[in-house]
C-alpha cells in the first residue's frame, strides 16, 4: 500500500481530510455524501455503539461504522474523465477518439511501437508511437489487450491463433473480486431513495446512491477487515 499511496495523494483533492493519507491539490475531488437521512444516521449510530465510529475508511484504520466518501464535486460525479480528460480537451497535442477499440499493442524487438485500433465500422487502423505506449484500460481491458498483443502465458495465447511474443504468466490471472450478499427489505418511506433529480442548469443536487458502511472482524495475519456491512 505504501508504494502506491503517494500516487493516490497526488491524484486527490479531499474536501474533508488533510493528513498523511489524503491529498489536497489533486484533480480528483473527494467529499462526503451531503444527503444523510435520519434512517441512515440511525444505522451508523447503532453500529458505532456496538463497535466504533470511523469517519475515514481510507485513512489509517478501516474498521468501524461511518459514511462513505465519494468522488463527487458539487453533488455530481467526479470521474477520472472529468478530472483529467475534460480539462485537457483543448490541448493541441491531444486527440480523443470515441467509438474506437484498441485491438492490440504493436510490439517489435520486445518494445511497444504503436497500437492497432478498430472503429465502429470494423475498420482497422494503426497509430505509431514515437516515445511510448501507455496501457490504461482497467482490470478487464488491460489484460485482454495484452493477451491479444501476444503478451502473457503461451497456452492462453497460441490456442487463439495469436503469435506469442512475451512470456508473462500472470497476465489475465488473479483477478480479485468482492462478493456481495444482498438482503432487500420493504420500507414505507421515500427517505431512503438517496438522490435528487438533476435538471438542466441545476448544479447543486446529489447524484448517486447513498452508501453507509461498517467494516469489522479483523484478520489477525494482516490486520485488515474481513467483513463489510453496507446500507444502500
Amino acid at each position: 500500500m505504501m508504494k502506491v499511496l503517494p500516487y493516490f495523494i497526488k491524484a486527490e483533492h479531499n474536501e474533508e481530510h488533510d493528513n498523511e493519507y489524503h491529498g489536497k491539490n489533486g484533480p480528483l475531488n473527494v467529499t462526503k455524501i451531503r444527503h444523510q437521512p435520519e434512517s441512515c444516521e440511525s444505522f451508523v449510530e447503532a453500529g458505532s455503539a456496538l463497535y466504533n465510529y470511523n469517519d475515514d475508511f481510507n485513512g489509517e484504520d478501516q474498521e468501524g461504522f461511518g459514511y462513505y466518501q465519494t468522488t463527487q464535486i458539487n453533488g455530481k460525479r467526479c470521474s477520472a474523465a472529468k478530472a483529467y480528460l475534460v480539462p485537457a480537451l483543448k490541448r493541441e497535442n491531444l486527440t480523443v477518439l470515441t467509438d474506437t477499440h484498441v485491438n492490440k499493442i504493436l510490439i517489435e524487438d520486445n518494445s511497444a511501437k504503436g497500437v492497432e485500433c478498430i472503429d465502429k465500422d470494423n475498420n482497422t487502423f494503426i497509430f505509431h508511437a514515437t516515445k511510448e505506449v501507455i496501457l490504461s484500460s482497467g482490470a478487464f481491458g488491460s489484460p485482454q489487450i495484452l493477451l491479444r498483443s501476444g503478451v502473457g502465458p503461451a497456452n492462453e495465447i497460441t490456442r487463439h491463433g495469436i503469435d506469442h511474443l512475451v512470456d508473462l504468466p500472470g497476465v489475465g490471472k488473479n483477478l480479485q473480486d468482492h462478493i456481495d450478499y444482498l438482503t432487500v427489505h420493504k420500507y414505507n418511506s421515500m427517505n431512503l431513495i438517496g438522490f435528487n433529480l438533476m435538471y438542466p442548469g441545476f448544479e447543486d443536487g446529489d447524484m448517486g446512491i447513498l452508501k453507509f458502511a461498517g467494516f469489522g472482524i479483523t484478520a489477525p495475519e494482516n490486520g485488515m477487515p474481513l467483513l463489510k456491512l453496507m446500507m444502500n
